[in-house]
């Protein structure tokens, strides 16, 4: 997930936003106790490094990073409708959500087979 606010991240795995918060406050804790202990770390966000040696954190951004929220089409996949204005009030939530990034995420169970376990 490309977003560290609880909010997206507990809302697309169907968990509590404080669940979420928590293991947020719990990775960032390990990795304050580990370079406290000494060891080095070393974290491949996909768009930046993190590394710790020695007690010295440096981080290094990807090639292109900056140049590539500089285009136009990262802005279409940040913002959160592209709906007009107009359109906004007359779509409903449900259409809305079936065209949304985070409905995507996880793949639906067959109705069926959720039918029969609840029955």
């Amino acid at each position: 997930m490309t977003f560290c606010n609880p909010g997206p991240i507990a809302a697309s795995c169907f968990l509590g936003k404080d669940v979420v918060a928590s293991s947020h406050a719990a990775f960032v804790q390990a990795l304050i106790d580990l370079t406290t202990l000494g060891y080095d770390i070393t974290i491949d966000w996909t768009f930046f490094n993190l590394t710790v040696r020695n007690k010295d954190m440096k981080y290094r951004y990807q090639n292109g990073f900056g140049s590539a929220l500089n285009e136009t089409s990262f802005e279409y996949k940040m913002r959160k409708s592209d709906l007009p204005t107009s359109q906004h009030w007359m779509t409903s939530y449900e259409d809305k959500w079936n065209k949304s990034t985070l409905n995507s995420l996880l793949k639906r169970p067959e109705p069926e087979k959720v039918k029969d376990f609840y029955e």
